[in-house]
């Protein structure tokens, strides 16, 4: 029963029912507000409204108008977080005068301007809690450390914990965002953790790319995992991160968890580190008596693995509690002014970016995306988007990369077949652009054509430092090897790979009969957010660069739809023509079925253009009105190729141009049926070429 005092409702739907009269719970108690009043002795409003706000009965038969106080709105839509703050705007929103129905929390809509404005933060129980955010890399361990700390706290004192794990779209490599609370009462906190007392930056890169130290409380503490020194990091760090140090009197301590875990022999696993450090630093519980918590586990854990490996995680953990060491925060960075755009790790390239880069796709990858408006999503509202645009991301998350040596290089190609990620390529040069290569381009004659170069070049920015390349070199002396990232005057460089992209198409010198002819061709899947040395991705690679300008990708769900499209990195790209894979998704359950529908489809429509082109020919013989004798040559011979694969390319493209120019005579030059023909021939130019169907799954199908 509803309290006597009710006077408005506000209903929450977490979804968004477009052309209904509302979301299902709204009218769900819409249903039970209207029509409660006819069950009660006396006909009293349920929710006293305009016309009857005391309450007391209405005489006659009118039903009591409730429609006003019942709102509806929608909240947590594409799994926005919902925080305390948002709550209180829609109590705020129900008090107005004039509530605003189907509102919505958690985003900002400025085009049907139907969200409620949001104060600052609000975290009404942070007072008695320690609240705690983790920045990590995918795989790092950083997730696994904090479940244990929650494990620790829970198992072992009085305290409460707490603890959200968020991830991006990446399959490894990604960023991995950990939310923990602490207290000594229990925690009714269900929403991200936005103002933090702690705070972990498990890599170097992401203080400058992402707003870490903004989330920072009064007083907090930042921890940052680097290779730097006390005293040059302040040097290192951006000027809007000093300033936000500054401004919140923070502490901030690093600590060089790579060469701690790599001199112990545990190779990138940091975890452990990085967790004794947080325990010593935070004060959420003893430090002495978490590592003596950690020790135990890391025992239980690591048993099985001998006694040596029990010892280095030991080891690492005492490390840890000791290696942190503070910087000194000057109070003078509180003035310090920049652009405060936070770094993307990519120092060029961005010539000519389509506006999705700048719009959408750089504030995703900045941990932004939420804070877009709607009406940054103008155009795409039917779900599509341009293709290529993880070539715009320049991660830079490699700490080693392939270094090529052309004197040992026997030009099998064959790291380019095995990259996961296509970073590693293989360009041929003329003469001309031989001589216009840039400054310490390496080159050599190219085997198998006298009069070009060869050249190997690589993407470090999109690398992830798997390794799998200089590990498959057929040389006998390794052409290819790895080298930190941080050496200096070995390191690719985007201007050469920038260049090696000019390059003209020289493919068709070879015939695609063996790997390395193949891997001349251009791959249309790229710089894809699939794991460090992933094992599918160079199949997916492989037919893209056979087929993938004429081919129809029925993905099946799995990892293939996991790394091959994430909002808003999309791997599937297109040739210099504009061509490229058409790609979707379904249920890995139907993928037969949905792959045969689009065959189906295809194949009608290209039996259809076959009709007008057959029908086109014969009009033109026998109309009067001369046509260009190019345009019935050019039917003829691609009715002749219409069910080969290469030659149809070559006779749409000759049918093509032939069209336009014949219907460029204007309608008065033909009779309406050739017209008409002619045009619905044209139309349908994208058909003209024969296209290859496959069906891409992976463990969704296993």
């Amino acid at each position: 029963a509803l309290p006597p005092t009710t006077r408005r409702i506000a209903v929450l739907d977490r979804c968004k029912e477009m052309g209904s009269a509302g979301e299902p719970l709204f009218q769900d108690v819409c249903t039970v507000v209207q029509t409660s009043w006819k069950t009660l002795p006396v006909a009293r409003c349920p929710l006293p409204v305009d016309g009857c706000a005391d309450g007391k009965p209405e005489t006659g038969n009118r039903k009591p108008e409730t429609a006003s106080a019942v709102i509806g709105g929608r909240y947590g839509l594409s799994s926005k977080d919902v925080d305390p703050a948002q709550i209180l705007a829609v109590f705020d929103n129900l008090a107005a005068p004039k509530p605003k129905a189907n509102f919505t929390i958690g985003i900002v809509d400025d085009v049907t301007h139907l969200s409620l404005p949001v104060a600052g933060p609000l975290y009404p129980d942070d007072e008695h809690l320690v609240a705690c955010k983790f920045w990590g890399l995918g795989s790092d361990g950083t997730v696994g450390a904090n479940k244990n700390t929650v494990e620790i706290i829970n198992s072992h004192t009085p305290k409460y914990a707490q603890a959200y794990f968020e991830y991006d779209a990446k399959k490894s490599f990604g960023v991995t965002k950990s939310h923990l609370r602490f207290g000594d009462r229990p925690i009714r906190g269900s929403y991200y953790v936005k103002a933090a007392d702690f705070i972990g930056c498990h890599n170097e890169t992401y203080i400058a790319k992402y707003d870490i130290a903004g989330e920072l409380k009064q007083g907090g503490i930042l921890l940052l995992n680097c290779s730097w020194t006390p005293e040059e990091t302040p040097s290192r760090l951006p000027a809007h991160v000093r300033a936000a140090l500054a401004a919140k009197k923070a502490k901030l301590y690093v600590i060089d968890a790579v060469k701690i875990a790599e001199s112990l022999g545990l190779g990138s696993h940091i975890n452990t580190v990085l967790q004794a450090a947080f325990f010593a630093l935070s004060g959420v519980i003893p430090a002495d008596e978490a590592a003596g918590y950690m020790k135990d586990a890391a025992r239980k854990t690591y048993f099985a693995k001998g006694e040596e490996v029990v010892a280095r995680n030991v080891a690492a953990i005492d490390a840890g509690l000791t290696a942190a060491s503070e910087v000194a925060i000057d109070p003078a960075w509180a003035s310090e002014t920049g652009n405060g755009k936070r770094e993307t790790g990519n120092d060029g390239g961005r010539v000519n970016a389509p506006a999705v880069v700048s719009g959408i796709l750089d504030p995703i990858n900045a941990q932004k995306g939420d804070d877009l408006p709607v009406s940054a999503f103008k155009g795409y509202e039917d779900g599509t988007i341009e293709l290529g645009l993880t070539a715009w991301e320049k991660r830079g998350i490699a700490t080693h990369v392939p270094v090529w040596d052309p004197t040992k290089c026997v030009q099998c190609n064959h790291c380019s077949l095995v990259c996961p990620h296509a970073v590693i390529r293989p360009f041929l040069l003329d003469a001309d652009e031989a001589a216009r290569a840039p400054e310490d381009f390496k080159t050599l004659p190219a085997t198998g054509a006298k009069d070009l170069r060869f050249t190997l070049q690589v993407s470090a920015l999109d690398c992830t430092g798997c390794g799998v390349c200089a590990n498959s070199c057929l040389a006998k002396d390794k052409a290819l090897t790895m080298h930190s990232v941080h050496e200096e005057g070995v390191m690719p460089l985007p201007a050469h790979w920038d260049f090696a992209l000019s390059l003209s198409d020289k493919s068709t010198r070879f015939a695609p009969t063996n790997n390395k002819a193949v891997q001349f061709r251009q791959p249309l899947v790229e710089f894809s957010a699939a794991c460090a040395g992933c094992g599918e991705t160079p199949y997916a690679k492989l037919l893209t660069q056979l087929f993938g300008d004429r081919v129809y990708w029925a993905n099946a769900t799995g990892c293939s739809q996991a790394w091959g499209s994430p909002m808003p990195g999309i791997p599937y790209t297109v040739n210099k023509r504009g061509f490229g894979p058409a790609w979707t998704n379904s249920l890995f359950e139907n993928n037969a079925e949905f792959a045969l529908g689009m065959a189906l489809s295809v194949k009608q429509q290209r039996a259809l253009a076959k009709q007008n082109a057959e029908a086109l020919l014969a009009a033109l013989a026998g109309d009067s009105v001369t046509e260009p004798p190019s345009l019935a040559a050019a039917l003829q011979a691609w009715l002749a190729a219409f069910d080969d694969f290469d030659a149809s390319r070559a006779a749409a493209d000759a049918l093509i141009p032939a069209l336009q120019a014949y219907l460029g005579q204007g309608s008065g030059a033909q009779s309406p049926a050739v017209w008409s023909l002619a045009n619905a021939l044209l139309a349908a130019s994208d058909q003209l070429a024969k296209k290859t169907f496959w069906m891409f799954g992976g463990d969704g199908w296993a």
